[in-house]
């Protein structure tokens, strides 16, 4: 169980956040978790059957087709702690001839107990990430600033208030740059990047001065009727089963009510101001995991426009580093993107002695990136991958 400390990641990604630092590549390979074949692995005690199964798991998912309504909610669920986390997937069967229109035939064969073994694989997800706060409350040095107990017993409630909310400002920040590391993930591997410019320019037949850009995109009416559209579809197509938005040549279908639709507000600010109407957005609404993000990697340490709220920079497992802008939407499977689980834990040391106490809160999660499951970005231009050297 590698454990990987993310203080530092956390700590440039708030400073991001809060405006007050530039957006640079960070290295967010630490802590989320691809997934590793049963051959990675060696042999932890593999079932006899199907031979991919392993003991003693701390916790199993199970993955068959999501054909029926059953980042961004990420599947957050406890189990115990240091258990891997192992996901299998169970594919459709293939269709066979069926024998017994041949009895009697030359060439009839009888096929009595076949072994017909079901269509299984499994990936283990076994890494987490850990960080913590560390506060100290020396209520004696603090008594001698108030008149009474009750307003010392204020201010720390309030530093406590404080003590909690950063935790959770950080576990969202963590969530997502968990979001980015996907989709850094997605576009290393080139997969599913769906260019809406250049597919529109190919569309309309627009070259040279005519072709549209990113930035003229935004403010381009019959650009964002396309867009919008073409985003409604993918929701649509992803519903089917298919192997065409995944990595792995899987074959998926997500249900509406089982995706993941993010959307930038850069963008859907720009379709309902154009078409004065906010239609776009209930239809997206109505989606159970739908996510309008104001940032992605945060506004910078510049003024907020709809280029740097949605750049991303970003180093990936393989070393890669991707950089893009204009990253206005995605669609993903809940299984994509998810956290196995969670360990919070608190303790207060009280120094009798020199009348102060020490409190701390921290956090251990586990964050998977699955590629073989749907996933779709869109982007109004092409991203910049470095290979790692």
């Amino acid at each position: 169980m590698t454990r990987a400390q993310i203080y530092a990641v956390l700590n440039a990604v708030a400073g991001e956040m809060f405006g007050s630092s530039a957006i640079t590549v960070k290295d967010t390979s630490s802590f989320y978790d691809l997934g590793a074949a049963i051959a990675d692995l060696g042999d932890p005690g593999r079932d006899n059957f199907n031979n991919v199964i392993v003991d003693k798991v701390g916790r199993t998912v199970y993955r068959t087709l999501d054909i029926s309504t059953d980042f961004p909610g990420l599947m957050m669920e406890p189990y115990q702690f240091g258990g891997i986390l192992e996901k299998i997937d169970i594919q459709p069967l293939q269709a066979k001839e069926s024998n017994w229109v041949n009895v009697g035939g030359q060439s009839f064969t009888p096929s009595l107990y076949n072994i017909d073994k079901p269509n299984i694989s499994a990936k283990y997800f076994k890494d987490s990430a850990t960080f913590q706060f560390d506060l100290t409350i020396p209520d004696k040095l603090y008594s001698s600033a108030f008149k009474s107990e009750s307003d010392m017993d204020r201010l720390i409630s309030y530093i406590m208030k404080s003590f909690e909310e950063s935790m959770t400002m950080y576990v969202s920040f963590l969530n997502r740059t968990l979001i980015n590391a996907a989709i850094a993930e997605k576009m290393e591997g080139g997969n599913n990047i769906v260019n809406l410019v250049e597919l529109y320019n190919d569309v309309y037949n627009l070259t040279g001065d005519e072709a549209l850009t990113a930035e003229a995109a935004l403010i381009s009416p019959q650009f964002l009727r396309f867009a919008g559209k073409t985003i409604r579809d993918y929701i649509k197509y992803m519903e089917e089963p298919s192997v065409l938005y995944n990595d792995g040549g899987m074959v998926r279908a997500t249900a509406r009510d089982n995706m993941h639709v993010l959307l930038a507000t850069a963008f859907v600010s720009a379709y309902e101001t154009n078409f004065q109407s906010d239609s776009f957005n209930k239809e997206m609404v109505s989606l159970p995991y739908f996510y309008e993000y104001k940032f992605l990697s945060g506004p910078s340490n510049t003024t907020p426009d709809a280029e740097n709220t949605t750049s991303i920079a970003v180093k990936t497992k393989s070393g890669a580093t991707v950089e893009a802008s204009y990253v206005i939407g995605v669609i993903a499977d809940r299984q994509t993107v998810f956290g196995g689980y969670f360990d919070r834990y608190s303790a207060a040391d009280r120094n009798n002695r020199d009348r102060y106490t020490n409190y701390t809160l921290g956090d251990t999660q586990q964050f998977c990136i699955d590629l073989s499951e749907n996933m779709v970005c869109f982007v109004l231009e092409d991203p910049t991958v470095t290979p790692a050297t």
